[in-house]
């Protein structure tokens, strides 16, 4: 397993222009979507927990109004301008997948904004995967977040040691602003709304939808 793929390598042919590299990371991103969508077939289309979204979207909202920390990063990365999305579920999905899939700048330094972007969609998608059938309640510090990735069986392979540090480094970031929409708590386990909104949110940082149908 990599973190970083394998197209993006220091030594990555110079004859491939960027158009290529783009090609690549997109198919990349929608056979993840398709695995994400197949491995948890039970969740899709599955109904939102509305009154856990609503107060989710509530905090949301005034986080960003107020310019607080972490949700200025989730605004500016997930492209809003002005005011969060109207619909709850909108707010909550993409408030939870900006940082993992970076629509404009997130206002993080450069380091922190390369290490998240670095990452391999077979990273997340394992963490997520492994998490979501661990269900509500499941533990989801980054080092949680890499032991369901290893166990995956719909990752191959195991991340070095070298790689695991990366991979786990951008996991601690994320939890940052998944503890503030909600889909953690302050012990970083699972909630009932994070069960339903990650998937969801993976899908919209790698621009598909969960719950598309056919």
């Amino acid at each position: 397993m990599r973190a970083v793929p394998e197209e993006f390598d220091d030594d990555f042919d110079d004859d491939e222009d960027d158009d290529e590299l783009l090609r690549q990371w997109q198919e990349a991103e929608q056979q993840a979507v398709a695995t994400l969508r197949e491995a948890l077939g039970g969740s899709v289309g599955a109904a939102a927990p509305d009154t856990a979204v609503a107060a989710a979207a509530d905090r949301i909202r005034a986080g960003v109004k107020d310019r607080a920390w972490p949700y200025r990063h989730i605004a500016d990365a997930a492209g809003w301008s002005g005011q969060p999305p109207a619909k709850d579920q909108q707010c909550c999905v993409e408030a939870a997948g900006a940082l993992i899939g970076m629509r404009e700048d997130s206002g993080l330094d450069v380091e922190q904004s390369s290490l998240i972007m670095a990452i391999d969609p077979a990273a997340w998608l394992g963490a997520v995967i492994g998490l979501v059938r661990a269900g509500p309640g499941a533990l989801a510090d980054a080092g949680d977040l890499v032991g369901y990735l290893d166990a995956c069986p719909e990752v191959e392979g195991e991340l070095d040691d070298d790689d695991a540090d990366l991979v786990q480094s951008a996991f601690e970031l994320i939890l940052h602003t998944w503890e503030a929409t909600g889909v953690v708590d302050a012990r970083h386990r699972l909630t009932g709304l994070g069960s339903w909104v990650v998937p969801r949110a993976l899908a919209w940082a790698w621009h598909g939808d969960f719950d598309a149908q056919g």
